[in-house]
């Protein structure tokens, strides 16, 4: 048990970007990200290599996410499979004040793309997946992945330049 949770505690922070990526809720993303580091813990065929492992926690997580938010509107009436449109919020940055500034905006813009475009970015861009992990955790093709990268790349950047000119 604590080698398992030796090696998944590096990763946590990683699972933890991702569910937020997702859910756009603390709160939810932790309890996805508990979810699963309960199961990992007890499963019997957890990947041993970091790098698979890696891949292993983030899919696993993707799908905990994607779930909570399929129950969510599954419980409001407004239908499981729709998670794309759910509506974002807020996330509040930690860092220092220059730097904040920096990451809110790009927050802001994340936040405004759709959750496949957002999840992606924040797969490549922040936790630093390779593409054949992002092929494993999304249930992708290599292609359509490098493809969705690049309109979510192409997303990102024009809601980050109308929020640059103080558009909305």
């Amino acid at each position: 048990m604590s080698e398992r949770l030796a090696l998944l505690k590096p990763l946590i922070a990683d699972a933890m970007t991702h569910a937020m990526a997702i859910q756009q809720c603390e709160q939810r993303a932790a309890d996805s990200v508990q979810q699963v580091l309960e199961v990992a813990l007890t499963v019997t065929d957890m990947p041993t290599d970091k790098h698979q492992l890696k891949a292993w926690l983030l899919r696993a997580v993707h799908n905990a996410a994607i779930d909570v938010i399929r129950r969510q509107r599954k419980e409001q009436g407004l239908g499981g499979e729709d998670y794309e449109q759910q509506a974002p919020t807020m996330i509040e940055p930690e860092h220092q004040f220059e730097t904040w500034q920096t990451q809110q905006m790009v927050r802001m813009a994340l936040q405004k793309l759709p959750i496949e475009q957002r999840e992606i970015i924040v797969l490549r861009e922040i936790n630093g997946c390779s593409y054949a992990d992002i092929t494993q955790i999304m249930q992708l093709e290599q292609g359509t992945v490098m493809s969705r990268l690049h309109r979510a790349r192409l997303a990102l950047k024009q809601v980050l330049e109308t929020l640059q000119r103080g558009e909305k």
